[in-house]
């Protein structure tokens, strides 16, 4: 495993515990950006709210736990660590 990839990964596991911790993980427990933490220049922040495992809704955003599983991470990080590849090609 590369060096960006395993910082992915990292940053994946942050993102997911940041969410969980804070409870942010339901429409109803959905928060700002600033309440979470967290800032939204992260690549790996856009991409998990592109795949729809981070649901943004208006201002607010929340980690669909339900959708977000051990299985998920592992797909995610394998699809950074695919993408990384194809560009070092």
């Amino acid at each position: 495993m590369g060096v960006v990839p395993a910082i992915a990964r990292k940053r994946i596991k942050e993102l997911q515990q940041k969410f969980t911790e804070k409870g942010a993980i339901s429409p109803e427990t959905a928060m700002t950006l600033d309440e979470l933490g967290i800032e939204r220049e992260s690549a790996v922040f856009d991409l998990m709210v592109l795949r729809k495992h981070i649901i943004e809704s208006g201002d607010k955003y929340y980690l669909d736990s339900e959708k977000f599983d051990d299985r998920a991470i592992k797909k995610l990080h394998n699809f950074i660590t695919n993408l990384f590849e194809e560009t070092k090609e």
